[in-house]
Order: C-alpha cells, then sequence, then structure tokens
C-alpha cells in the first residue's frame, strides 16, 4: 500500500531456471514513482496495449507503424514553426527554412512556395489554397 493507501500489487510470480521471467498477475500494469507524493506513472500496459507518456528511444526498428496525427520535427524556425510538419489527417507536408525564410507545401493538390512574408511565389496544381 502506498502513502496515500493506494494498493499497488496484485499478483507478483518471478521465475529463474532456463529462461527467467517477472509475470505480474492484474487487468491493468504500470511502474509507480511516489518519490514526489504524486502518483506518476510513466507507462501502462491495459488492454493488450502499452501506453507510454513520455519515450526516449535511441533506435526504433518499426515493422507496421500506423499514424493518425501531425508529427512535428523539434527544430524550429525564427518564427518558431517546426522546420518539418507532417499532417497526416490532411495528408499535407511542410518544410519550412530554418531562419526567417519561406515555406514549401506538399500536399495532393500540388506544391505551393511562400517567401518569409507568407507570399506565395510559386504555386503548381490545384489554384486555390
Amino acid at each position: 500500500t502506498t502513502a496515500g493507501g493506494r494498493t499497488v500489487m496484485a499478483g507478483l510470480s518471478i521465475a529463474a531456471g532456463d529462461t527467467a521471467e517477472i509475470l505480474a498477475f492484474a487487468q491493468r500494469f504500470a511502474i509507480i514513482d511516489e518519490v514526489t507524493g504524486q502518483l506518476r506513472a510513466p507507462f501502462v500496459v491495459s488492454g493488450g496495449q502499452v501506453f507510454i507518456n513520455y519515450a526516449m528511444i535511441d533506435t526504433a526498428f518499426i515493422q507496421n507503424l500506423v499514424l493518425g496525427m501531425t508529427l512535428r520535427s523539434s527544430a524550429v524556425n525564427a518564427k518558431g514553426q517546426p522546420l518539418l510538419e507532417i499532417n497526416i489527417p490532411a495528408g499535407l507536408l511542410t518544410l519550412r527554412s530554418a531562419g526567417a525564410g519561406g515555406s514549401s507545401t506538399l500536399n495532393n493538390d500540388g506544391l505551393v512556395v511562400s517567401d518569409e512574408g507568407g507570399v506565395v511565389r510559386t504555386q503548381v496544381g490545384k489554384l486555390t489554397l
């Protein structure tokens, strides 16, 4: 039982031999850090899925990746916008200059190149934005 009165273990089995394993028996599994006095679960296993709050991964080989959100680079330009942005639901790819320069946007309708002021300088494809 934690300091707050929460039960934290439903069942645990540790085995060693040809194959070492640690098995937790529960409908939900999480690692809890109670150092700060707040219950924070860095990851939770529930319903056959793993939910991770924050992950630092050095190398990842992903066989099947399904995306349903916008991916953004951590690097930003002088205006605070990500240098690379991929909006999966909209099918939109945006590349921006590292400085205060322009950007290029590519989607199924065409390609738009804008200068640092957002003025369209080149547009190929559908002529409405």
